[in-house]
């Protein structure tokens, strides 16, 4: 599993249309911070079925795009309205289809 040491971590709540690729899925980004500074940081989103995750890390220079498929489960994550920060240690938990628990919404 990939480790994402001292990053900021926004689980989006909205099942996203799986095509979006980098740049789809960094606008979205940028229309939902408009001014903020999102460098070193992960946006976790999920397929609307949960079976597919996509994350995007920023990093200074460089963006990348991860992606994974479940094929007899669906990822477990927090039901909320809006996006919510996380930890690494929730993200490993998410990534392993364990429900998380006392999650804190952003503000």
């Amino acid at each position: 599993m990939v480790e994402f040491p001292d990053k900021n971590i926004y689980l989006y709540s909205e099942g996203i249309d799986f095509r979006k690729g980098i740049k789809s899925l960094s606008n979205l980004i940028s229309v939902s911070y408009p001014n903020s500074n999102l460098t070193d940081s992960l946006f976790i989103f999920f397929s609307k079925d949960k079976k597919q995750v996509k994350i995007l890390e920023i990093e200074e220079d460089d963006i990348w795009l991860y992606q994974n498929k479940l094929n007899n489960a669906k990822f477990v994550f927090p039901k909320c309205d809006k996006t919510i920060k996380i930890d690494s240690r929730q993200l490993k938990l998410i990534l392993k289809t364990i429900e998380l628990i006392g999650h804190k919404s952003m503000k």
